[in-house]
């Protein structure tokens, strides 16, 4: 059985030091991303990066995140058998998702003080969203 490993890309793979809409990634890796990546690629998992900096709208797209990987050591060989959703991976069946902005569930749904005080990884310099009163 292949797993399928969804992966953030801001912030998970790569700090996101840049605002949304950029046409480059200036951030490096986020330490052991790289090493991480090709030993699931060894382990023959499907991989499908996803991330703002691919959505519909946004000047980054999936070319410029495979330019990001090949820069930061991957091969081509390896960026072609990475998958680039353009959007996060709703309808993807994936084994694990890997994301900064989510919730662990286990059997147990969330209140809304957990929701409320709930914190994604941010950068200290990044205000918090608060979507719920």
């Amino acid at each position: 059985m292949v797993l399928t490993i969804a992966i953030d890309f801001d912030r998970v793979l790569a700090p996101r030091t840049t605002g949304r809409g950029t046409s480059e990634i200036p951030d490096p890796p986020t330490a052991g991303a790289i090493a991480w990546i090709r030993g699931l690629l060894r382990a023959g998992c499907t991989i499908a990066i996803h991330g703002p900096r691919n959505s519909e709208g946004v000047a980054c797209d999936a070319h410029t995140m495979q330019t990001w990987f090949r820069a930061n050591g991957l091969t081509d060989d390896e960026i072609d058998r990475l998958q680039f959703l353009p959007e996060k991976p709703a309808a993807v069946r994936a084994a694990l998702l890997v994301d900064d902005q989510a919730w662990q569930f286990r059997s147990q749904f969330p209140t809304i003080e957990e929701i409320r005080a709930f914190r994604p990884r941010r950068p200290d310099d990044e205000p918090e969203p608060h979507r719920c009163r």
